[in-house]
């Protein structure tokens, strides 16, 4: 009979609920479960019918697999580090660790212990989002040469350690990551980023059941630039009521508009027919399992490391280190605005991209 797969999860909150569920639908997945909270992990056992450990140790001495990591970013990078050392391969929720070096550190690891590591980018399995990297990558592209790209991400956060910045709050880990990570994704890494606006809107919010103190940014306004000239602007806040998401390109030759969310027709407008895709409007079907075929790929990645078969993907490392670089440097960036450290900035010219603006927003949309 085969082993069946051991897979340990790092917390118990509503993502490692959401991929739970996945797992614990296959009869070739053995899950264990464990969480600072002790009470969180017994409920979760007790709903999904898994077992509970300790901590990582406890799920190390039992032999798994693979670790799921579903905790607070600032626990991130210890967590990854021991799974990736011991050999466990490592899927970790957004984003993989708070500075380029915490990265480099575990993409070192991983490739030195042929471990698969993920990254919880969900976007990039959206079907509109997936086209569009094809189209663009194989040269294709009937929007034809590309000029605007605007980036949009928004809603309140779920969790109150996601309004502090001890545990790696924030607006730019906890939004902004995911856009940014789609549009190195979508272009193979960008040729500048850029502060224009960063704000902690409120210092209170209501959230699980209790009010909160905030200390992060709630609102972000980022530019860039593509390796191809692509100007690009990407938003995101946690002030917003209801969650939103979407992102809008124009070419020479129309409009791409999509989003994750099923309220939003995603869709591409040609003012031309190019490459077998007609004139006028073309939708694309909405994906409602994205968390099924997240958890579809790490499987299936780790199997095939684990069997020889597959080569773990390398490119996909290089790619996590461009996001921790972008986001570490705007982190940074956001950090001076909100202590009033601008000046101090601007004298020691810390930006390696050669211009930064923290002193106000500008219309860049």
């Amino acid at each position: 009979m085969t082993q069946p797969f051991r897979l340990a999860f790092a917390g118990c909150g509503n993502q490692a609920r959401r991929h739970v569920a996945y797992f614990s639908s296959r009869h070739d997945v053995e899950i264990m479960v464990f969480d600072v909270d002790r009470s969180r992990a017994a409920a979760l056992a007790a709903d999904a019918h898994v077992a509970t450990v300790n901590d990582l140790d406890d799920a190390l001495a039992r032999s798994c697999d693979a670790l799921m990591v579903c905790t607070p970013t600032s626990s991130h990078f210890p967590l990854v580090h021991k799974a990736l050392s011991a050999g466990v391969h490592v899927f970790c929720e957004k984003p993989l660790c708070r500075t380029r070096d915490e990265a480099v550190t575990l993409v070192e690891r991983a490739r030195a212990q042929q471990c698969v590591l993920q990254v919880g980018y969900l976007y990039r399995f959206v079907p509109a989002f997936v086209w569009l990297h094809r189209v663009i990558h194989e040269h294709r592209n009937p929007l034809g040469k590309l000029h605007t790209a605007r980036f949009h991400i928004g809603g309140r956060a779920p969790r109150a350690w996601m309004y502090q910045c001890a545990f790696g709050g924030g607006a730019v880990y906890e939004k902004l990551v995911h856009m940014l990570d789609l549009a190195h994704w979508l272009w193979g890494g960008l040729a500048d980023t850029e502060l224009v606006h960063a704000k902690n809107e409120h210092s209170e919010y209501i959230c699980d059941g209790q009010t909160i103190q905030s200390d992060v940014e709630d609102d972000v306004l980022v530019r860039g630039t593509t390796s191809t000239g692509v100007s690009l602007a990407l938003h995101a806040d946690m002030t917003s009521e209801t969650f939103s998401q979407w992102v809008e390109i124009h070419g020479e030759n129309g409009r791409f508009l999509a989003s994750i969310t099923p309220d939003i027709d995603s869709s591409v407008e040609l003012h031309h027919p190019r490459y077998d895709m007609p004139a006028g409007k073309t939708s694309f079907a909405w994906e409602p399992q994205l968390y099924a075929l997240q958890m579809y790929l790490f499987l299936s990645r780790v199997r095939g490391a684990m069997s020889g078969e597959r080569d773990i993907p390398v490119h996909d490392m290089n790619a996590l280190l461009n996001v921790a670089d972008s986001v570490e440097m705007i982190q940074r960036d956001v950090h001076m605005v909100l202590t009033g450290n601008e000046d101090q900035q601007k004298r020691e010219g810390m930006d390696r991209y050669g211009k930064i603006s923290c002193s106000g927003t500008r219309d860049v949309w």
